[in-house]
């Protein structure tokens, strides 16, 4: 009966640190973004498919404000010269949206591809992806 009602106990416990510990990372998200730019980007990830080595696809990616001040994109860092990147503005106030366009040129590439694209603004920084299956009859 102890040993039931002490284990019963450590439940409790662990279950109530657990809701503190949630409720505090959520006034703390809050707080920082309070004020300030936040911004999603809708999809995360684009993936090609099947592709051809030397075929340029493109993809646009939304942008979304969703704070209360100005977005600011500062830049965007493809990581390598097989990535182009369009933004139709730099500067989206709240409520609205922007479009980032990637290029991708499969020039010399093959297998399966994951590139990063790092957008970089006044708000947290963020990460999207592009993905291919690109064949290359050199390696095939």
């Amino acid at each position: 009966m102890k040993t039931s009602n002490l284990l019963i106990l450590q439940v409790v416990i662990c279950l109530l640190f657990s809701c503190i510990s949630q409720n505090s990372k959520k006034m703390d998200t809050f707080k920082a973004n309070e004020g300030g730019a936040v911004f999603a980007i809708d999809p995360k990830i684009h993936n090609f498919g099947k592709i051809e080595s030397g075929e340029i696809v493109s993809f646009s990616f939304g942008i979304e404000n969703l704070g209360n001040v100005n977005l600011i994109i500062d830049s965007i860092d493809g990581g390598c010269g097989c990535i182009e990147t369009k933004l139709t503005t730099d500067l989206i106030e709240p409520s609205q949206k922007s479009y980032l366009e990637i290029k991708f040129n499969s020039s010399g590439e093959w297998g399966n591809i994951l590139k990063p694209v790092i957008v970089f603004s006044n708000a947290e920084n963020d990460t999207i992806y592009i993905t291919a299956q690109v064949s290359n009859k050199l390696f095939n």
